[in-house]
């Protein structure tokens, strides 16, 4: 993703003060977002769906549904539910999940914002 970012001219400065904000408060924010797909949803599903994919397909189509309407990043959450579905299924960990979660919506932010476009703004915000 820095790498797209960087080639592609898409790299913004953020402000050092909201910088630092964004490292301290988004793992927290990533742990609870990862808190509702996998401790939420993915469990849930699980007891509800047969078999492997159907639990964690559906979770990830219900967290990317959240993010709605910004398409976007609809489809990158979708994607990157299904790898932590699959991840959390493997090793049931909701702070390594989540404080990477934290960590790519920073880099997100800093190299593909201006791709996207709503920026990362999801619900009421991208529609204003």
């Amino acid at each position: 993703m820095t790498v797209i970012g960087l080639a592609l001219g898409l790299h913004r400065e953020l402000p050092v003060p909201g910088l630092l904000a964004r490292v301290i408060l988004m793992p927290l924010f990533g742990v609870a977002q990862e808190y509702g797909l996998l401790g939420f949803y993915y469990r849930r599903f699980q007891e509800a769906l047969p078999g492997v994919w159907a639990p964690i397909l559906a979770s990830a189509a219900v967290f990317a549904a959240l993010h709605a309407p910004n398409t976007p990043v609809m489809v990158m959450t979708l994607a990157i539910s299904i790898g932590a579905c699959w991840l959390y299924r493997k090793a049931s960990n909701l702070w390594v999940l989540g404080l990477a979660h934290g960590l790519l919506s920073i880099t997100t932010a800093m190299f593909l914002a201006k791709l996207l476009i709503l920026g990362l703004k999801i619900g009421s915000r991208a529609l204003r």
